[in-house]
């Protein structure tokens, strides 16, 4: 991902970052340790961070080299969002029928957050998505998740239809959790959303 600028990787430089990186396959290096990688990737200026995300991100989808998840994270930290969006998306419904719910909340909170950037994506899209990660959130039983993402989708609803399904799913989460009494209330709220006039 360097680009043409870039000193070249001489056998001097190499042997002074010796220490720090192993070969891997592919004429590649790769670091020794997670935590030196985090310690340089946190050195380095956001701005940078990102343009080598988009640089990773081109490569792998000009070579067809990566899992459409890894894709998905480097054009998410490259802040490319409508690629970001699809990838994401695409690789949840991968997760979502394999039964791996937190794969598949892990990406759908990330075309979540990416779908917020998109301009031309309906509402009712992003509401969808977030439904859908609130309900991969309570399969893999992270119920405080889950509350958390359909109290926020019921903030964004605008539409009385779309408010009231954000509430059945507050029921049921409520339900699930033993909390008979919350789950009626929610349920009457949502009823009364659609029984109120216009």
């Amino acid at each position: 991902v360097l680009d043409e600028g870039s000193a070249p990787v001489t056998p001097s430089v190499l042997s002074r970052i010796d220490d720090f990186v192993t070969p891997v396959p592919g004429d590649r290096l790769g670091f020794g340790h997670a935590l030196i990688r985090d310690a340089a990737y946190e050195l380095l200026p956001f701005r940078t961070r990102r343009t080598l995300h988009g640089r990773v991100a081109a490569h792998l989808q000009a070579s067809n080299s990566a899992e459409v998840g890894v894709l998905s994270y480097h054009y998410f930290a490259a802040q490319q969002w409508p690629e970001a969006w699809q990838s994401a998306r695409t690789a949840a419904n991968g997760a979502l029928s394999a039964h791996a719910p937190v794969e598949a909340a892990e990406l759908l909170d990330r075309a979540l957050e990416a779908g917020r950037h998109v301009d031309d994506l309906p509402t009712s899209t992003l509401l969808t998505t977030g439904l859908e990660l609130s309900r991969a959130y309570e399969r893999s039983s992270r119920y405080d998740a889950a509350e958390r993402t359909y109290r926020r989708l019921g903030r964004w609803a605008t539409d009385p239809l779309d408010r009231a399904r954000v509430r059945v799913q507050l029921a049921w989460l409520a339900e699930r959790r033993s909390n008979i009494a919350l789950a009626v209330r929610r349920a009457r709220s949502a009823a009364a959303l659609l029984d109120a006039p216009g």
